[in-house]
């Protein structure tokens, strides 16, 4: 008998009887998708370690390039509504407001004392907020296009609140993302 283990993505099959018994199979649903291991091997035939690879292959490639994907557009996007902010607001920002992305990485310098680091935690599939107001945040990407903590809370919705309590004036930051059109997000 085989028992199928799912923790953070991975899908395994251990074995509970002699290594002549086939393995049986194991179907995981993971984010719409299902996979179904390898049916009829036994642990000479495909050793455990290799089990483990051969699914976690499966399953990740397409979340990560999904995730990547996803979290790329989220910082460009937000990228270009921090840079446009002073323009579209009418409201002077000040000294020292910059706005820079590479690699992953969004850093958002309201001021001098005020800044916003957004990082894209590929390995995690999440993306990181480190905020002077609200301290670290990690987000996780939901499919309904939501980047939400693990307390539900929205990682828009709280740039949202934050920056508009900076400025003392209502900045809708998911709205101005979704009028890139880029991805509708929520």
């Amino acid at each position: 008998m085989a028992q199928a283990c799912v923790r953070r993505g991975l899908v395994a099959a251990r074995r509970l009887e002699p290594a002549a018994r086939p393995v049986a199979t194991a179907t995981v649903s993971l984010w719409g998708r299902s996979l179904t291991s390898v049916t009829h091997c036994t642990t000479q035939s495909l050793s455990p370690p290799a089990f483990v690879r051969y699914c976690t292959s499966t399953l990740s490639d397409d979340r990560q390039r999904e995730f990547h994907r996803y979290a790329d557009e989220t910082l460009e996007s937000l990228t270009e509504v921090f840079e446009a902010l002073p323009e579209d607001s009418g409201f002077t920002v000040a000294d020292g407001y910059d706005v820079h992305c590479a690699s992953g990485v969004l850093t958002l310098d309201l001021d001098s004392a005020h800044t916003y680091v957004l990082n894209k935690q590929g390995p995690n599939r999440q993306i990181w907020l480190s905020s002077p107001y609200s301290g670290p945040k990690r987000f996780n990407l939901f499919r309904n296009n939501r980047w939400l903590s693990d307390k539900r809370e929205s990682m828009f919705d709280l740039l949202t609140a934050e920056v508009s309590s900076y400025y003392d004036t209502n900045i809708n930051i998911t709205e101005r993302c979704n009028r890139l059109g880029r991805t509708d997000w929520k």
